[in-house]
This record gives structure tokens, C-alpha cells and sequence, in this order.
């Protein structure tokens, strides 16, 4: 039986490719000139409308309809720090398609060659350079920035993608540094079910399902300051843990 399974796996990723390319094909011409004629205050609206709706389209063709759970927490708190967990390569497609509002991502530079994702994120989103010291503080500055200007900013706690069994990593400072910086909310963001989908140990494997995405917190910054981050790390996992767990048990299965 797991033969079977993973040359299915293997088909509905090549389904899955094929409608990314049906997709691409008519609408990265029209993003593209939308983004580059509308007004300039307008550029980042637009962007996020079109990437909003691409991811749905997307994963709704792919089999992988997102249902969302406490969105209002999101609408209620913005500006704010989304903080998601991270285990497969669908994840940024789920979270543009389940977060309610614009948002600002932070993203890895290697992104980037990713086609049509990487011009969007360039465009649209915050690069880094992990191994870069310079880059990671730019990137820093860049948020605290934007978010000072209106803009929730979305960060995967865990860096990179979580290669299991256990259902987190460790986080990384950045989110809850940017938190207490600009004494906004952190809103926790926590994807479930991405797991059996896709991740790192079923190389372009596919398996269709809804994902489901919940919004928990917020959980408030004001008056705190970065001594305050490790009490702010803990609550944040344990409403994860909360999440993962009811769908996925103690750990992902490998």
C-alpha cells in the first residue's frame, strides 16, 4: 500500500504544478501590469489583492481548500506580529490566503527564485539573509518600520520549515523583539494539517485535503520590553502545541 500511496503523491504534485502553470499563464502577465500602473500608495494594495486570491484559486485546484477559525482576532488587532509555524512549502500560499488583511512577510532570500512567488514577494514583502548579520538587522529595522506605519507584518517563528517529529522547533528572537519594539500584539497563527499535504521528507509528494488555520491571542506586548521574550516564547508555543496536538498527536508522523 505505501507504494501506491507515494506514486499518487507523486501524480498530484504533478497536478499540482500543472495548475500553477494554468494559473500563471494569464494572470502573472496581468499582476505584473497591475502592479506596475497602478499609483504608487496603491502598489503594495493591489499586490496583496492579487496574491490574496491567486493562493486560493491555487490550493482550491490543488484539492487543498484553506478553512480559517478566529480571523475576527486578526481584523480586531492589526497592525499586529502574526506568528506561524512552519513545515511545508504550502504554507506561505496558506497564509496569504487565510490571513484577512494586507501584510507585510519576511521572507528568506532564497525565495526569490521561486518563479512568479519570488517576484511578488520582492515587490510586495522583507527579504533576509539569515547568514548575514548585516541583512538580519536591516530586515529588523525594515519591520519595525513598517509596522510603525500601519503594517501587520507576518514572521515563521521557526525560521525554516520543521523537518518533525516534533511538532516545533525552536523559535527564533525576531518576532517577539519586533513585538516589543513596536508594542504590538502578537496574533498566533497556527497551520495545521500542512504536514500531511507536504513537507521536507516526501520530496514532491502531494496529498489533497483541507488545511486548516487558526488564529489565537492576542497575546499583548504593551510595557514589555526584550527581557520579557522568553515568557512571550512559552505562551505563544504552548497555544500552538494546544493546536497541533488535537490534530497531529504528540509528534508528526514520518
Amino acid at each position: 500500500m505505501k507504494w501506491i500511496k507515494r506514486i499518487f503523491g507523486h501524480l498530484w504534485a504533478i497536478w499540482a504544478l500543472v495548475c500553477f502553470v494554468a494559473l500563471a499563464i494569464p494572470l502573472f502577465p496581468l499582476t505584473y501590469l497591475s502592479i506596475r500602473l497602478a499609483p504608487a500608495k496603491k502598489r503594495f494594495d493591489v499586490g496583496m489583492w492579487y496574491s490574496r486570491y491567486w493562493s486560493k484559486i491555487l490550493l482550491l485546484g490543488m484539492g487543498m481548500p484553506v478553512r480559517s477559525y478566529g480571523k475576527e482576532i486578526v481584523k480586531k488587532n492589526a497592525p499586529c506580529i502574526i506568528a506561524s509555524n512552519h513545515v511545508s512549502q504550502l504554507d506561505i500560499l496558506v497564509s496569504a490566503a487565510a490571513i484577512p488583511i494586507n501584510f507585510k512577510f519576511l521572507s528568506k532570500k532564497e525565495v526569490q527564485k521561486v518563479p512568479v512567488v519570488g517576484y511578488l514577494v520582492t515587490v510586495l514583502h522583507i527579504l533576509v539573509d539569515r547568514q548575514n548579520p548585516e541583512s538580519r538587522k536591516a530586515s529588523m529595522e525594515e519591520m519595525i518600520r513598517q509596522v510603525n506605519a500601519g503594517h501587520s507584518v507576518n514572521i515563521y517563528l521557526e525560521g525554516t520549515r520543521n523537518k518533525g517529529p516534533r511538532l516545533l522547533k525552536d523559535f527564533y528572537d525576531g518576532a517577539f523583539r519586533l513585538a516589543v519594539a513596536t508594542q504590538r500584539p502578537i496574533v498566533v497563527q497556527t497551520i495545521s494539517n500542512t504536514w500531511n499535504r507536504e513537507n521536507k521528507n516526501r520530496p514532491f509528494r502531494l496529498f489533497p485535503g483541507i488545511i486548516r488555520v487558526y488564529f489565537d491571542g492576542p497575546v499583548p506586548t504593551r510595557g514589555l520590553n526584550e527581557e520579557d521574550i522568553p515568557m512571550l516564547k512559552e505562551q505563544v508555543r504552548e497555544m500552538m502545541r494546544k493546536r497541533l496536538e488535537a490534530v497531529h498527536g504528540k509528534e508528526y508522523s514520518l
